[in-house]
């Protein structure tokens, strides 16, 4: 997505309120940089190898699902 001056990737973690931990605690260094591997690809496939239009940014979206689902963006997360 865009954002501003921004071509945001955005990695959705989503757990249920009954899980023992957070779904911040999936985003280990390895998805980091699994995350920031397709965005590269997603790069050089749109843009031909050229530099993107917008600077890349990396955003996480924490859900938790119950009866009231909370969100949280963590916006620039790495």
């Amino acid at each position: 997505m865009a954002d501003g001056e921004y071509l945001v990737f955005v990695e959705v973690k989503t757990r249920s309120a009954r899980d023992a931990y957070s779904p911040v605690l999936g985003i280990t260094r390895r998805k980091q940089q699994r995350v920031r591997d397709l965005a590269l690809r997603y790069i050089e496939r749109t843009f031909g190898g050229a530099p993107p239009p917008l600077q890349p940014r990396f955003d996480v979206l924490l859900v938790v699902l119950g009866r009231e689902p909370q969100i949280e963006h963590l916006t620039n997360a790495f």
